[in-house]
């Protein structure tokens, strides 16, 4: 496994997290958050043997089967290569035989949840197993390290850095430093976001790159578009399309407001469903309203609404039904006060 290139920070929690974990770690969170650079910091930090099998492309349990006995160089004879349980069983042997050896298993989304015995069985040659994935579906004793945005101020230190990579001279004003603060609100703090637009300061300054941003004339780019259709192509078709219907609502929602408004067709499953298993796969987040303690609001990260709201293909009658709920909640709040 190389070495990174630039530098780290942040994440000091998450790494203590991952330390305390166990046999077995799960480490979840949005596109571009940073999962596989952090697994990579951490077992960088224990100084043992890795294997990295890279499963984004793995199609099924026995193509994610295949890839990590590539990464740990097993070849099979004929036939033996077809075989799940053969194929485990060696797998097993190899990792006992390196012992202690980290497994990481990357990028595992649309095959976590069928890991979940032979991770057990790996697991039980007293091999270290560490799985990067949206979600935490494995069928197997584990410990799941949630990964959000990073905090403001370590955003905001990771832009500067990035940022002095290709103006090495950088030193931000006040006034600049607060245009830096605003570009790392308007990409929520994700670090590939931040790791991309950093490179455009070198011709634009922190300001005009903002207005750029919210004009919506440049973005993240390429790299965290293909990450988040790497995630729509995993859900249902009632996921995606509630996630669609959801951007109508501009600053947060919660599930009342949701129900009133998704219209998903027969035999789709009901709102509270679809909305666990959307924030299940870190594509919405969840959180407190101080003044309202018993009211849990839904959030969309900007860059997963932008990409949600290119798939609702008929926003009117969402629109409508929103605009509806909310004359209705008006009214209601205005009764209740006279």
């Amino acid at each position: 496994m190389g070495a990174e290139h630039t530098s780290f920070v942040g994440r000091e929690a998450e790494l203590a997290a991952l330390d305390d974990a166990g046999e077995v770690v799960v480490v979840t969170g949005p596109a571009g958050v940073g999962k596989s650079r952090l697994v990579g910091r951490w077992v960088e930090s224990m100084g043992r043997a890795t294997a990295r099998a890279d499963l984004g492309a793995a199609r099924d349990l026995e193509d994610a089967l295949r890839r990590v006995a590539r990464a740990l160089s097993l070849r099979f004879g004929p036939g033996d290569g077809d075989r799940v349980e053969r194929v485990v069983e060696r797998v097993g042997e190899v990792l006992a035989s390196r012992a202690p050896i980290v497994l990481w298993l990357d990028d595992a989304d649309a095959v976590v949840q069928s890991l979940g015995d032979a991770v057990t069985a790996w697991r039980e040659r007293g091999v270290t197993i560490a799985l990067t994935s949206r979600r935490a579906k494995l069928e197997a004793p584990h410990r799941a390290v949630s990964l959000a945005p990073l905090g403001r101020p370590e955003a905001l230190a990771l832009l500067i850095d990035r940022a002095r990579r290709v103006r090495p001279d950088f030193q931000p004003s006040e006034a600049q430093r607060r245009s830096l603060e605003a570009l790392v609100e308007r990409v929520d703090a994700i670090p590939l976001a931040v790791e991309l637009i950093a490179p455009r300061l070198r011709l634009l300054s922190p300001a005009r790159l903002l207005a750029r941003l919210e004009a919506g004339r440049t973005g993240p780019g390429d790299a965290l578009r293909d990450a988040l259709d790497r995630s729509f192509e995993l859900l249902s078709p009632w996921e995606r399309d509630a996630l669609a219907q959801c951007t109508v609502f501009r600053d947060g929602f919660d599930v009342e407001a949701a129900e009133a408004v998704l219209d998903l067709g027969e035999g789709a499953p009901d709102a509270l469903t679809l909305l666990e298993s959307l924030v299940d796969q870190s594509l919405l987040r969840t959180e407190s309203v101080p003044e309202l303690p018993d009211e849990v609001r839904v959030r969309f990260f900007g860059a997963v609404r932008e990409r949600a709201a290119e798939t609702l293909c008929d926003p009117a009658p969402v629109e409508r039904r929103h605009v509806g709920y909310f004359v209705e909640a008006a009214e209601r709040w205005d009764a209740g006060i006279e």
